[in-house]
């Protein structure tokens, strides 16, 4: 069978989701986040229940809160995003990319399945490009013949930039730029 990709959500095909899961033998909640996530996870709770959502305004209007100077949108307005679990309401969190966590009759508990791995501070930005460049010529080798093209999307920011300085030979891809959810 082929596959439809039209009929596969776009935030699966982008490695972007969240999700729930109920483990009904034992009565536990688990929430959980993709670690390239774009989409936001929500949530509230209480000894009793939680309450999650994608929608943080929408999640603090069903909640009667309003917004307050918080360390979580200090946070956000420092970093342009938030790093930590904190959000503009104190008593809304948010789901770290690449985390989980557990709601059952003893609580909340978080934890992260994906962790960012570590920087090599002994080595340089130069060191890094060129094993970069090692790495595209030798996976880009694989798929491009003079029947398959490939092209890359840039959206113009500091990661496209990055890797088209370590690209050797910018003359093979097709580069183009732009914005749409496509």
């Amino acid at each position: 069978t082929r596959w439809n990709l039209a009929r596969i959500p776009y935030e699966l095909i982008n490695g972007s989701y969240i999700g729930l899961a109920i483990d009904v033998q034992h009565g536990d909640d688990y929430i959980f986040t993709s670690f390239l996530n774009s989409i936001p996870l929500y949530y509230y709770h209480t000894d009793k229940f939680i309450v999650i959502s994608s929608d943080l305004e929408l999640l603090a209007k069903v909640l009667n809160l309003t917004y307050n100077l918080t360390d979580g949108l200090l946070e956000y307005y420092a970093n342009g995003t938030n790093l930590s679990d904190l959000t503009a309401f104190a008593q809304i969190k948010s789901l770290p990319k690449g985390a989980y966590a557990r709601f059952s009759d003893k609580g909340l508990e978080t934890s992260f399945y994906y962790i960012m791995p570590e920087e090599d501070k002994q080595t340089s930005f130069e060191d890094y490009l060129t094993s970069f460049s090692q790495l595209w010529a030798r996976n880009v080798g694989q798929v491009h013949s003079g029947i398959l093209k490939y092209g890359l999307g840039f959206t113009g920011g500091i990661d496209s930039r990055i890797i088209l300085a370590a690209i050797p030979d910018r003359s093979t891809p097709l580069l183009y730029t732009g914005s749409h959810p496509d």
